[in-house]
């Protein structure tokens, strides 16, 4: 009878091990609550990581595109006021080239007062005639190529001679 005691004694033993084994990995095994609370983990993790990759990509993309905006923006602005900077330039050069002209003719009117000045009662003029040296060259020599008598040279100079006695001839 003891050999069957024990015998009880040992099924007994292993049923209530067995039992306090699956109740035991029972309360361990994962449940619905579990496997929610999982799921949330999971989608936070996957969340984290794609917001992090998301906002990466597109700091990249908004550089490039805001870079290659402004590009265009400087470009276009650097142009206008190339052209601005460029018509002032050419404007001030306009005017610089006036300002030049004008003091060359004053200057060139003043050297002409000058040079009649110093030639007024010169020879072959009227009374009170101021010639320039052009006048009086140009003078001289139809004098002496009409005095000379030399009228074809004279007509080849383009000077119109009248001979003594010529009514044409003052």
């Amino acid at each position: 009878m003891r050999s069957a005691a024990v015998s009880v004694l040992a099924v007994a033993l292993i049923a209530g091990i067995g039992l306090g084994g699956y109740a035991l990995g029972h309360a361990r095994a994962p449940g619905s609550d579990d496997a929610r609370k999982e799921q949330r983990s999971a989608r936070h993790l996957a969340s984290t990581a794609s917001q992090k990759a998301a906002e990466s990509s597109s700091r990249d993309s908004g550089s490039q595109a805001g870079r290659t905006a402004g590009l265009r923006a400087g470009a276009r602005q650097g142009g206008e006021r190339g052209s601005q900077a460029g018509a002032q330039r050419v404007e001030d050069q306009q005017l610089a080239l006036a300002e030049a002209e004008q003091l060359e003719r004053q200057r060139a009117a003043e050297a002409e007062e000058a040079e009649r000045a110093r030639n007024c009662g010169a020879p072959l003029f009227a009374p009170g005639a101021c010639p320039t040296d052009e006048e009086i060259e140009s003078e001289g020599l139809a004098e002496s190529l009409c005095g000379g008598g030399n009228y074809e040279e004279a007509r080849a100079q383009g000077i119109a001679c009248f001979p003594p006695g010529d009514l044409r001839n003052p």
